[in-house]
């Protein structure tokens, strides 16, 4: 049985600011956990400027990267520790037992929506259905080529007989139930 003392603390331990109110934080770390640019004044440039800007720019030519195609043998059953890159961001880091994805996007492109923002110029090295069964993902940060929503909610469907766990540090939580901020 939970103690009244206990909670009464626990209660008044959520109107407690939890928010680091350290003078040695970087500037670009706001007191609600968000964070600024900081690295000079806005560009004050009209729609048209960006428009300009993203029709007249450049195409990338991909970059051809030495690959092996993959061992779902060695993925579902590592005899070492082991790191997997996929793409961009996304590393599937196993030890001890746990599959940790990191980052996860396997989108067409870094956006909210699936017809608009940067495209990816080379595919996943492993497609999501090749994947062993994903113990955690880890988020570092809340940019489109970090943290795609479709990504994050196809691990957890494609995964949903195991605990879960989203970790991210610092800024807002990324929309799932069971997230939890890592310091």
């Amino acid at each position: 049985m939970l103690r009244p003392s206990l909670l009464f603390a626990y209660l008044l331990s959520g109107c407690v600011n939890t928010v680091d109110t350290d003078p040695n934080r970087p500037a670009h770390h706001r007191d609600d956990g968000t964070f600024a640019n900081t690295n000079g004044s806005a560009i004050n440039k009209p729609f048209r400027e960006l428009i300009k800007w993203q029709r007249e720019a450049p195409d990338v030519e991909p970059i051809t990267l030495p690959s092996a195609e993959p061992q779902p043998n060695l993925l579902n059953n590592p005899s070492t520790a082991q790191v997997t890159w996929i793409g961009h961001s996304t590393f599937l880091l196993q030890v001890d037992g746990l599959n940790i994805l990191t980052d996860p996007i396997f989108s067409d492109r870094a956006s909210p929506v699936s017809f608009a923002g940067p495209k990816r110029s080379t595919p996943p090295a492993i497609s999501m259905q090749q994947l062993p069964v994903i113990d955690a993902v880890l988020i570092s940060h809340n940019h489109y080529d970090h943290l795609d929503k479709a990504s994050v909610k196809a691990v957890q469907k494609s995964n949903p007989t195991t605990h879960r766990r989203i970790m991210y540090h610092l800024g807002k939580k990324p929309g799932s139930t069971n997230a939890v901020l890592v310091k």
